[in-house]
């Protein structure tokens, strides 16, 4: 009877051993598995830990902010004209660089991604087509949809054409000018080049140049450049908790390239605004960790025309200025 008692007892023991192991593993799992996320919506992404290490430079100063009368901005970008268009509610607002709000465009459907170019016209991502608007119009048209499954995460327009980041079908689509269809790379081909592109949440975006198109493949934690035909040509960034990495799950989240060829890029989780050279050298912080609050998506980011960064962000409802501080500036006095 002792040795059947000290049998069930040592079971019972086990058992409940490896229930606390099991309940400790889910809450951790849970702890870590990234949030569901619909459109373009501020996730609860957790913000992850960056690694000890000396603080980084902080290259920018905030030199404007105001807010924006939209329940839901999804994205903006920055005319050569010096004013700033910023999509959301079913609509485009045109604005000055002090927050005025001159000029307003409804749209059918909820635009999630902005492009503008050399001329002022708009070009906006509404699901799975693309939306022109001339300069000065506010009667848009809309291209026919390169795929049924597309979903559109980011536009730019270059030397090429218009390239559409499609995060439904993990390739980049490009047009000529009129909204014709040209062709698409990146769905896969080539992965031994690194041409597959693993994006798991929306944080897809595409930047045109004059010879080169730039394309954050998150899920790699890296920039890649290609030519204008969709060649693989290089890539910048590693997955790393140092300051000059991109950690967590996917990023970076959003970039833009600045008149001079250097990189801003933005991160959720931690959403930061870090600046790189145009080989992806780490530079500094053009908004430091925890500016825009921790946790969440990552603030879309435009390049301006004198090299001015404004961000987005999507929380508080409101677009800051940054500007480059002086070499020669008072560190007390440059914000």
């Amino acid at each position: 009877m002792d040795r059947l008692k000290w049998t069930l007892l040592s079971l019972v023991a086990v058992w409940v051993l490896l229930e606390a192991l099991l309940l400790g593993y889910r809450v951790i799992d849970r702890r870590n598995r990234p949030p569901a996320r619909s459109g373009a919506r501020v996730a609860t992404t957790p913000a992850p830990r960056a690694e000890e290490g000396p603080e980084a430079e902080v290259l920018f100063r905030e030199v404007a902010r105001f807010g924006l009368d939209l329940k839901e901005p999804r994205d903006l970008a920055a005319r050569p004209d010096g004013r700033i268009v910023v999509a959301g509610d079913r609509r485009l607002l045109e604005m000055m660089p002090d927050g005025a709000v001159s000029g307003a465009t409804a749209v059918p459907s909820e635009p999630l991604c902005l492009a503008v170019d050399s001329s002022n016209n708009t070009y906006a991502g509404s699901g799975d087509h693309i939306a022109f608007f001339p300069a000065g119009s506010t009667n848009g048209a809309a291209w026919a949809s390169p795929s049924a499954n597309a979903h559109l995460t980011s536009l730019s327009v270059g030397a090429g054409g218009v390239f559409a980041a499609d995060y439904g079908g993990r390739c980049v689509w490009r047009y000529d000018l009129s909204g014709r269809l040209l062709g698409r790379f990146g769905r896969g081909e080539g992965a031994e080049s690194g041409q597959r592109f693993i994006v798991p949440t929306p944080d897809f975006v595409v930047v045109a140049g004059d010879e080169s198109v730039w394309i954050a493949n998150p899920g790699r934690r890296r920039i890649e450049e290609y030519s204008i035909d969709g060649t693989f040509e290089r890539s910048w960034g590693e997955a790393s908790a140092r300051i000059e990495g991109f950690c967590g799950r996917a990023n970076p989240g959003h970039f833009a390239r600045l008149p001079d060829g250097r990189f801003v890029t933005s991160e959720k989780g931690l959403r930061r605004v870090k600046l790189y050279d145009g080989d992806g050298l780490f530079l500094g912080m053009v908004a430091p960790d925890g500016a825009f609050g921790r946790g969440g998506d990552a603030p879309p980011v435009a390049a301006g025309p004198d090299g001015q960064v404004f961000v987005l962000d999507p929380r508080s409802r409101e677009i800051r200025i940054y500007v480059e501080k002086s070499p020669d500036a008072d560190p007390a006095q440059s914000g």
